[in-house]
């Protein structure tokens, strides 16, 4: 397994960045997928049409959960969009569905440019998923021998995580459990020393064992996929108790995620192009709403000037032939010549 140094409070450690549970479910879950397959062939060749039968259906449950994972995890990670602004103006029809779909952009910009780099490894990933077992897609966080090409990111951390702990829960349940209920009535059902007994036991290791590294990936999940989630800023607030501002700043910090959320923010821009463009026609009857609501809020209000103000002292006199104010030409002969 291979290691690194990291330096922490002046001493050196040596840390393991594999996620060794991780990459035993990876290569567990072909293993144990081609089992099921051969207890069903054996079954249907020793002639136990019952075992074969419930072989079969806890294999169809597999390969389902199998398409239904892949298909989500596409879906949600490695498909294009419409952006919010051109799937709005299609929607309101100012532009047609093929011309919105010209702009189509990644789903998750991560992965998109993680699936750049490696395209290789993760079509090698998704063939290995959908044929032989969802659970190689875990494979992207492995961390396998700390190779770039199994340390994904995805924008959708939390998502992905979620996604994958119900669906590793539905195999425990659908597969792996009646699996063992299957095969513990098998062995007591047919004879010792044949191929069937023997690819009987194997399932019932298989599924024991998957039970168990997949009950410990739940625990750790969280911390495996933490390098990809984004970080949090911690901020300290005092208690709403000391002054009535912390408790707009609490709830200004919950809200920063709708604030700075760019769907609503190209929303409300299209909103305000809507409003100057109705706007732009009519510059004049806005303007004069707008005097219209300070003259209501602010009243009708009067400048006076400083010359008109008493400052308790004489004005000087300015020797100089030079006029401050504005006179008309009918004042000329006011004039100080």
């Amino acid at each position: 397994m291979k290691r690194r140094a990291i330096l922490s409070k002046g001493k050196m450690k040596w840390e393991f960045p594999q996620n060794t549970f991780t990459c035993l479910i990876v290569a567990l879950a072909p293993i144990q997928f081609l089992a099921t397959i051969a207890q069903w062939i054996f079954a249907n060749i020793y002639g136990t049409p019952i075992f074969t039968i419930l072989t079969l259906i806890v294999t169809f449950c597999a390969i389902i959960i199998n398409i239904a994972f892949m298909i989500n995890f596409i879906r949600r990670f490695d498909s294009l969009k419409i952006p919010m602004e051109y799937e709005r103006r299609w929607r309101l029809g100012k532009m047609s569905k093929a011309e919105a779909g010209t702009h189509k952009v990644p789903i998750d910009d991560k992965f998109n440019l993680y699936k750049r780099q490696f395209k290789g490894c993760v079509y090698t990933v998704y063939g290995f998923s959908w044929i032989l077992g969802f659970q190689c897609n875990m494979a992207f966080y492995s961390f396998f021998y700390d190779l770039k090409p199994f340390q994904a990111h995805f924008e959708k951390a939390k998502y992905y995580r979620k996604m994958l702990t119900w669906y590793l829960i539905a195999y425990i349940i659908l597969v792996n459990l009646t699996t063992i209920c299957i095969d513990i009535t098998c062995l007591t059902m047919i004879e010792n020393k044949n191929q069937l007994h023997i690819t009987v036991v194997e399932t019932l290791i298989f599924a024991i064992v998957s039970i168990i590294l997949i009950s410990i990936e739940l625990y750790v999940i969280k911390y495996s996929l933490e390098y990809t989630e984004p970080k949090k800023d911690k901020l300290k607030f005092k208690s709403a108790k000391d002054s009535d501002d912390d408790s707009d700043s609490w709830e200004e910090y919950q809200n920063l995620d709708k604030k700075f959320d760019k769907g609503k923010a190209s929303q409300r821009r299209l909103l305000m192009d809507d409003l100057l463009r109705h706007v732009k026609h009519n510059k004049l009857l806005f303007l004069n709403n707008k005097l219209d609501e300070l003259l209501n809020a602010f009243g009708n209000r009067k400048c006076k000037s400083m010359l008109d103000l008493g400052t308790g002292w004489p004005l000087e006199d300015d020797p100089r032939l030079a006029i401050t104010w504005p006179c008309s030409p009918n004042l000329r002969e006011d004039y100080n010549e």
